[in-house]
């Protein structure tokens, strides 16, 4: 049982399967015997199996495993925090494809849980099954949640577009706007969790333009509903950096942005960056991952924050990105300033070129690649460059940015080259 950047992840059942859930429970229960942990799942084809079994070793274990079915992340941390549970559990690849499955894990207030705490776990030593537990379930739960995202929106009868991505979210989004008195058509939200992800939702949203022009606009959520990436009218994309943007400056306005300050990631656009500090809004940088946001905002006390794939935290509302809640605050921020997503959206972004690379982590440590960077770096003074390995996957993302598009091209191109001779050189050394 090894916890990556979101969680354990892996391909089912090759590596994550239902022998890692019931490593999990144990684990859990011999960190804090009794543990009471809500578990929800996406609608991928292996999560109930992987549910039920997390569910039956919790009971095994002594622990008491409250299970609210298909449900978005938030949702999961939603009810750990009204049950009072001591763990949330989040059976979900979020936005990876239908093969793959994960176990995200939260704590108390359903806050996710910390390294520490993740290392502590991987280092548990379970006992002996002892019995004793039990496992409810709480049929209502996605109701109770989506009432709370939808709580004092009134959205005035605006017409959106809502792709579930055949997720979690078709079990929650379009009750949520209803209630909140949008009109709403949902597309991909059958549940049909062998095409989760599949040529919908965020991660395909483009694929959306030619039908923006009939709503006020369309929403992408990914998976599990923690990320959305939206459309305007004129079929532009509009990503989390620019969600941010919007959320932050009617925050700002309002009074309501805590320090002036909203929290990105080192891949939030410095386009997005400069539009936010002419509204006197100053923007703190983290590494890539929703917790390192998070971790940052309830250091310093800031109230928003999020990443440019579309994870939005509003600590006001939830400790934990939200997808539909996300949605929802922007299209109360249009409902209230009578302005429309294209009029509201003012920041212009530097152009990205984003490359991504099949190669190990290690590559990057490599003599060859050390130097090829330090010479990149010094050629292309202009551009900002990022490179990182995933932790979701066996890529090194390369990013580079700079106002000429030409010469992040160039930089990128460069860069993943390098990177693609260091990785095959050190496979063959092997």
């Amino acid at each position: 049982m090894k916890f990556g950047t979101d969680g354990i992840r892996g391909r089912y059942p090759d590596r994550l399967d239902e022998d890692t859930a019931r490593e999990l429970a144990a684990a859990l229960c011999a960190r804090q015997p009794g543990c009471m942990a809500v578990v929800g799942r996406d609608t991928r084809p292996s999560g109930e199996a992987l549910s039920e079994a997390f569910c039956e070793a919790l009971a095994a274990h002594g622990g008491i495993a409250v299970d609210v079915g298909v449900m978005p992340t938030a949702g999961v941390a939603y009810m750990t925090s009204r049950y009072g549970a001591d763990r949330g559990v989040v059976v979900s690849a979020s936005h990876n494809p239908a093969e793959y499955n994960g176990l995200k894990v939260f704590g108390k207030g359903g806050l996710k849980a910390s390294e520490d705490d993740e290392r502590a776990l991987e280092a548990a030593r379970p006992t002996a099954p002892i019995g004793g537990g039990r496992v409810l379930r709480a049929p209502y739960a996605a109701e109770s949640y989506a009432a709370f995202v939808a709580e004092e929106r009134d959205l005035g009868g605006m017409k959106v577009l809502l792709d579930c991505a055949h997720g979690a979210a078709g079990a929650v989004a379009k009750a949520a706007f209803e209630t909140a008195g949008a009109r709403v058509t949902a597309i991909n939200a059958d549940g049909d969790g062998a095409h989760i992800n599949d040529r919908c939702g965020a991660l395909h949203a483009r694929l959306l333009a030619g039908r923006a022009a009939r709503f006020d606009a369309v929403f992408a959520f990914d998976g599990d509903a923690d990320r959305v990436i939206a459309l305007r009218p004129d079929g532009v994309l509009v990503d989390g950096d620019h969600i941010l943007a919007m959320l932050a400056d009617f925050m700002h306005k309002s009074g309501r942005l805590m320090h002036d300050t909203v929290v990105g990631t080192v891949m939030t656009n410095t386009g997005v960056e400069r539009c936010l500090g002419e509204r006197g809004i100053s923007l703190v940088r983290t590494a890539v991952g929703d917790k390192y946001v998070l971790d940052e905002m309830l250091r310093e006390g800031y109230n928003l924050g999020g990443e440019q794939a579309g994870h939005v935290i509003m600590t006001d509302i939830l400790p934990t990105g939200d997808g539909i809640a996300t949605a929802l605050a922007l299209c109360n921020v249009m409902q209230k300033s009578g302005k429309g997503l294209a009029e509201l959206d003012a920041a212009r972004d530097f152009p990205q070129c984003l490359i991504n690379v099949p190669a190990d982590a290690r590559a990057l440590s490599g003599a060859h690649f050390r130097a090829f960077e330090r010479d990149v770096r010094a050629n292309y003074p202009d551009c900002r460059i990022v490179i990182r390995p995933s932790g979701t996957e066996p890529l090194v993302r390369i990013l580079a940015e700079c106002e000429d598009a030409t010469r992040a091209a160039e930089a990128a191109d460069a860069l993943a080259a390098a990177l693609k001779g260091s990785a095959q050189s050190q496979s063959f050394s092997r």
